[in-house]
């Protein structure tokens, strides 16, 4: 297989070309032959009605008037054949050419033979030849004294057959074989260096947009291939790869940013670690002065092992290792249990608690559901205002389950909210909760989300922040709760 498009498109169109010339000129040697050999047959038609004009019907006999020893029928090389024969069958006459040779020739009965008929014979000497088959009817001759001999018999009609080699006619075919061949060889090295220009011309786009793409390093894909000039047919080949530079700049900064915010997430904790057992080393402390360092160390280095988890489970929904297993649940009390665990915090602040909880079961993976329900508590609870509200509302809308949880004192803007769930983003540009949030829990809800089959939308308008979780109607089950749920 040649694997060169060049090669490719040169062969594709150098046979293209060769079979339409073939074509053309097996064309036109069937038409020149064709009028060669009418040409030659009407030769032979004006000499067959020639011999048989000499032919004459006397009283109750044919008879040749003419020279069977005319010089087309008399000479020694390559000499001409006629045979007349009446309708009775009966010889007439006959050249000297033949001898004791007859002229063989496919035709149809006298009676029948209504056209002259023409046919490629073997002439008596070996040749090549072709013949035709003439029938006519012979002028009647009646002298005045053989009128007294009584009435004269009927005329009868008459074939006469002709035969002359096609040596010329073969030859002028042969040498008309040889220039067609000569013709079609030239036609096709000129049209193989036309369309090896032309190919070559046509593939410089080509060559010119891989120049383009080898300019682009990893630290310019922020660069995008030109479009002006590019053929119709590259169109969607140019945009499918600036599509993909663009998709490869995106990744390349998210992963800047996120090497930069992983660093800057953990430089906080690890500091205030370095911090605090420096300062227990610094001189001796009272039993209950360590018990106070060694519960803020276990505080960071819990926050620190937190966002690792966190960013390990991210790593496998990307890499499609997370399965959903789906079983049976009860979400109004995995509501309840999963807010155990914030009710606390969400009284220090004097949040107020509304509910709209449907009860029902629904088929999803448990331990997932309650992981997003957890994130979108904390979430709520961590930036209500104090005094604010926080509702929780999961009802069933036709076949879907629909969990909302919004809270007041968000302070999301229009501009900030198609960066909410991505990794490390918060709101708060100066980071001053660096150390208590880094910014994934949002973006675990949304990849958690998918996993199950869900999607999460996050709207905020005037001051309220609203997260939905809907997962769809395969998910919605109407079995019993299997047994007793644990909030994670």
């Amino acid at each position: 297989m040649i694997r060169s498009l060049r090669w490719r498109m040169l062969a594709g169109t150098s046979l293209a070309t060769g079979a339409i010339l073939a074509s053309l000129g097996l064309v036109l040697y069937a038409s020149m032959r064709a009028a060669l050999i009418r040409e030659f047959d009407a030769s032979c038609l004006v000499q067959a009605r020639a011999l048989g004009a000499m032919a004459e019907w006397k009283r109750d006999h044919l008879k040749f008037d003419g020279d069977a020893q005319m010089p087309q029928f008399a000479r020694p090389d390559k000499p001409e054949y006629f045979e007349l024969r009446a309708d009775s069958g009966a010889m007439v006459a006959r050249s000297v050419s033949l001898g004791d040779e007859v002229l063989t020739m496919h035709t149809p009965a006298a009676a029948a033979l209504a056209q002259p008929a023409y046919e490629d014979v073997s002439l008596p000497d070996g040749r090549r030849g072709r013949g035709i088959a003439l029938r006519f009817t012979p002028q009647s001759e009646n002298d005045d004294d053989e009128n007294d001999r009584g009435p004269a018999a009927p005329a009868q009609g008459a074939v006469v057959l002709f035969a002359k080699g096609t040596g010329a006619l073969d030859a002028t075919l042969g040498r008309l074989r040889q220039l067609l061949a000569a013709a079609f060889g030239a036609a096709i090295l000129v049209a193989g260096a036309v369309l090896s220009g032309v190919v070559t011309s046509a593939m410089k786009p080509l060559r010119l947009l891989a120049n383009q793409i080898a300019s682009i390093r990893a630290e310019s894909l922020s660069l995008r291939i030109a479009s002006d000039e590019v053929p119709v047919e590259l169109q969607p080949v140019v945009d499918r790869l600036n599509d993909l530079l663009a998709r490869l700049d995106s990744a390349f900064v998210r992963e800047r940013a996120f090497t930069a915010d992983v660093a800057h997430e953990l430089r906080t904790p690890v500091a205030g670690l370095h911090t605090t057992l420096e300062v227990c080393r610094s001189r001796p402390r009272t039993a209950a002065d360590y018990e106070e360092a060694i519960d803020k160390c276990l505080k960071m280095s819990g926050g620190i092992g937190s966002m690792i988890r966190t960013l390990l489970l991210l790593g496998r929904a990307d890499a499609g290792q997370l399965a959903a297993e789906r079983s049976a649940v009860d979400f109004a009390s995995l509501l309840e249990e999963c807010w155990a665990s914030f009710a606390s915090r969400a009284a220090e602040k004097s949040v107020r608690i509304e509910r709209d909880i449907q009860s029902g079961t629904i088929g999803t993976d448990v331990g997932k559901l309650a992981m997003i329900v957890n994130n979108l508590f904390d979430n709520a609870v961590s930036y209500a205002d104090s005094g604010g509200a926080i509702t929780i509302a999961a009802r069933r809308i036709a076949d879907d389950l629909r969990i909302e949880i919004t809270n007041t004192g968000s302070g999301i803007t229009a501009a900030q909210l198609p960066h909410v769930t991505e990794r490390f983003w918060r709101g708060d540009e100066s980071r001053s909760a660096t150390g208590l949030h880094c910014g994934l829990g949002l973006s675990l809800c949304n990849r958690l989300a998918a996993v199950i089959g869900g999607r999460l939308i996050v709207t905020s308008q005037g001051g309220t922040f609203s997260a939905v979780v809907t997962l769809p109607r395969a998910f919605v089950t109407a079995r019993p709760v299997a047994g007793p749920l644990v909030a994670i």
